[in-house]
């Protein structure tokens, strides 16, 4: 009883790694739009997406085209977003945002354009508010002063804020 229930679980399981490899390319258009719709997409996430789905190269670069012809990608559409939302939400300074987008394959003028649309005082207050943050944990009420110059400085260059704009945040805040 159990060897059979053990054989059939195996063959589920192998027809249906079987199923995920004989995708047609309609089926593979419908999930390319449903994973794009979801959220804004770049083009390399797209690929990796359609390699999970093991297309052919052909097949996937066909509907890599599709999709950038109806609007579903669009790389400068998906730049803004990132930058958007990166600054905002996970409070990343510009150095970052941009190390994350060239590891997507995104370079160049149009990064360049939206990173220095953030304006300098957001950022500054972005910053006085993750130092104050951090001033208020128990851990920091111990260091003295060229201790928690160091430790916040570390900190917020892994946020990716420059030097220039740390230095002065910091001596601002540690008066």
């Amino acid at each position: 009883m159990q060897i059979s229930l053990l054989i059939s679980s195996k063959l589920a399981f192998e027809s249906l790694k079987q199923t995920k490899q004989n995708i047609t390319f309609e089926q593979a258009i419908i999930k390319a739009e449903t994973y794009c719709a979801y959220k804004e997409r770049c083009v390399s996430e797209l690929k990796n997406k359609l390699r999970l789905l093991k297309l052919q190269e052909t097949d996937a670069e066909k509907i890599i085209k599709i999709m950038l012809e109806k609007g579903f990608v669009n790389e400068e559409r998906y730049i803004e977003s990132f930058v958007r939302s990166k600054f905002k939400i996970k409070k990343w300074g510009s150095n970052k945002i941009k190390a994350e987008l060239s590891k997507k394959g995104l370079k160049g003028q149009i990064v360049e354009k939206y990173i220095n649309q953030l304006d300098e005082d957001k950022v500054n207050e972005q910053l006085t508010l993750l130092i104050e943050k951090k001033l208020s944990h128990s851990s920091y009420q111990k260091k003295d002063k060229q201790e928690k110059y160091q430790a916040l400085y570390r900190y917020l260059l892994t946020k990716g804020y420059s030097s220039k704009d740390i230095t002065v945040a910091l001596k601002v805040s540690l008066i």
